[in-house]
């Protein structure tokens, strides 16, 4: 659990991308470009390039990394990311779960900037193409109140844990909440600035968090909006940290809170 982001973390090159400005404060065009947050435990070693090529792309104010207590074996990766002009590296002391990852993201978010339009968050297994992550900071762009998905097809190129996964968690998304997605795991998305601190206060620390909130969407009312992405998988979807027991039984969980909050809502209206 992170009780100051201080205490836990080494903030490198807080300043924005090309010089423009500090964190939090307007580019000379009026308006702040949006933020990608990476929750990074033992990244893919073409991670820096990713990132490069998104500062390049001159869509993102910064790019935040969140070093979840990888260890030694991915120094080279973050050595790397501290020394480019735009990078935000932050670092947990040990290895939290990917929701607490965000969480740590989104709280210095909150703090360094608060001008920010939205955030995009991508995964840092190689999985999200440069050019899927820029499009959905312009879809963020133009749906300023909405949450952006980035949604994967599942074919038969797809592992099949992965497909099996997503369709059952779909499923029972769309049954429950009366909303259809089409990829309720996905680590894509854009994010609307306003919903920052209700993301803040959830529970979850794992994968479960990124379900959590779209119950969250359906709750609030707000409209989830899907953009398609490539599918990429490298040697049989490897990289993944995704422990699929343990995961996945937290990830039913929320369904569960889910199933019962809105039992005992209906009681009380009665």
């Amino acid at each position: 659990m992170v009780r100051c982001i201080s205490e836990f973390a080494d903030v490198n090159g807080t300043h924005p991308p090309h010089g423009e400005g500090k964190p939090g404060q307007l580019t000379p065009s009026g308006q702040s470009r949006p933020l990608v947050l990476i929750p990074a435990y033992k990244p893919a070693f073409g991670l820096p390039s990713i990132v490069r090529s998104l500062l390049d792309s001159g869509t993102v104010e910064a790019v935040i990394v969140v070093d979840d207590g990888s260890g030694p074996e991915s120094e080279p990766v973050f050595s790397k990311l501290a020394g480019v002009h735009g990078v935000v590296l932050i670092r947990r002391a040990a290895n939290g779960g990917k929701g607490a990852a965000l969480k740590t993201g989104l709280a210095f978010i909150a703090a360094h900037y608060p001008l920010c339009p939205g955030i995009v968050t991508a995964d840092a297994d190689g999985q999200h193409d440069p050019a899927d992550i820029v499009r959905i900071a312009h879809a963020l762009g133009e749906n300023p109140g909405d949450l952006v998905l980035g949604v994967r097809s599942f074919g038969s190129g797809v592992p099949l844990r992965s497909r099996f996964g997503n369709e059952l968690t779909r499923h029972l998304f769309n049954l429950l909440s009366g909303q259809k997605v089409t990829d309720t795991q996905t680590g894509l998305r854009g994010i609307p600035v306003d919903m920052v601190p209700v993301l803040a206060g959830l529970s979850p620390n794992g994968y479960d968090f990124e379900l959590e909130m779209l119950l969250e969407c359906r709750k609030h009312q707000r409209i989830i909006r899907e953009s398609a992405i490539q599918t990429i998988y490298t040697h049989g979807n490897k990289s993944s940290h995704f422990r699929p027991l343990r995961d996945s039984i937290r990830i039913y969980a929320v369904f569960l809170r889910f199933i019962k909050k809105s039992l005992i809502s209906a009681v009380r209206s009665h």
